[in-house]
Order: C-alpha cells, then structure tokens, then sequence
C-alpha cells in the first residue's frame, strides 16, 4: 500500500512554529495580544520527507533550516496568483544558490 499523506523531501511545503509563547510577549503590547503566542508561517523545501502534522524541518530560500508542524504542501496565497510552479521553484533554488556562489 502506497502512503499517499506522505510527501517527499524537496517538496514544497509551509510549517508553523511558535516564535514567542503565549506570556512571553513585550510589555507593552495589549493583553488580548499578549495571551496570544506568535506563530510563525514559513514555507521552504522539504528537507526529509513527513505527513501533514508531522514535524519537518524546511530549507527556505534564504537558505535557512527551520523546524515545525508541517501544515500544507505546495501553499499559495489565494489572493495571488495560484500554486507555485515547480519549474519556477527550481529556478529560484538555482538563482539563490548561484548567488551563493559568487560570494
């Protein structure tokens, strides 16, 4: 039987991770806001594969390694222009690492 929830590393994928707990927040900031954790949503490419709710860890385009709850595979931002296109994420991967390069 094949896994059908699980997705390859190198996929494109968003996780969420709370960046500040809920308490934890500045001082100065609303108590409805400070009872609030700071969650963060990243997306970046799958670095070993996981099922959605797993954790994983990503490798962004700014080639950072981040790890959380693995929350959606290929995201897009509905108000744009759709899913991003594999073709197009390879270029990006290929830019960033070619200006990584030149350094």
């Amino acid at each position: 039987m094949v896994d059908t929830d699980r997705l390859a590393a190198g996929a494109w994928v968003e996780i969420r991770y709370e960046l500040i707990p809920a308490g934890a927040r500045a001082t100065d900031v609303p108590p409805d806001t400070a009872d609030t954790a700071y969650t963060v949503r990243l997306r970046g490419w799958l670095v070993d594969g996981a099922e959605p709710g797993d954790m994983a860890t990503v490798h962004t385009v700014t080639g950072r390694h981040r790890t959380g709850t693995l929350t959606r595979a290929m995201p897009w931002d509905a108000h744009t222009f759709g899913q991003p296109h594999p073709v197009l994420l390879a270029t990006i991967e290929a830019i960033v690492q070619h200006l990584a390069d030149l350094r």
